[in-house]
């Protein structure tokens, strides 16, 4: 609880711009838990992002439970994509189905213009990898200084 007044009280005024990513690599055991874990932040404006779909043991079943704001595809889920496959179809039942619980989809790991025109071709929203953007430092250096940005 600390570390959720300390989050509101420090970034509150950014909330609606910083997204919590959980990672779906870990097993998830208790989505009760986490849910009542991630409600402060979800109640003070913070975004919940769901990191890594398709690479772990149960990704449906915590699509389903964590219920986020954003879910995240694997690059690995990505890799060896042609257009119509078993796994465009199912990247497509994903993105129909986060589209209906109103989930941001983005895709991790497009590093060719061969992956950036399939999935935007097939309606995926956001994009993410080195064909997009290299990795920066961010604008500022500590907590202390987010309170200088405009």
């Amino acid at each position: 609880p600390d570390l959720f007044d300390h989050l509101a009280a420090t970034f509150g005024k950014y909330a609606k711009q910083i997204v919590f990513e959980v990672t779906e690599t870990e097993a998830i055991h208790d989505f009760t838990k986490l849910n009542r874990l991630l409600a402060p932040l979800r109640e003070a404006g913070f975004a919940i992002a769901l990191d890594d779909l398709g690479s772990g043991y149960s990704s449906l079943n915590t699509l389903i439970e964590l219920r986020p704001d954003v879910v995240k595809l694997d690059l690995e889920l990505l890799q060896h994509l042609e257009e119509d496959s078993p796994r465009s179809r199912l990247i497509r039942h994903i993105l129909d189905y986060a589209a209906g619980e109103k989930m941001l989809v983005v895709a991790e790991g497009i590093e060719t213009e061969h992956q950036r025109a399939i999935v935007t071709k097939m309606g995926c929203p956001l994009l993410q990898g080195f064909l997009v953007g290299k990795p920066a430092a961010p604008a500022w250096q500590n907590a202390a200084q987010i309170n200088d940005l405009p």
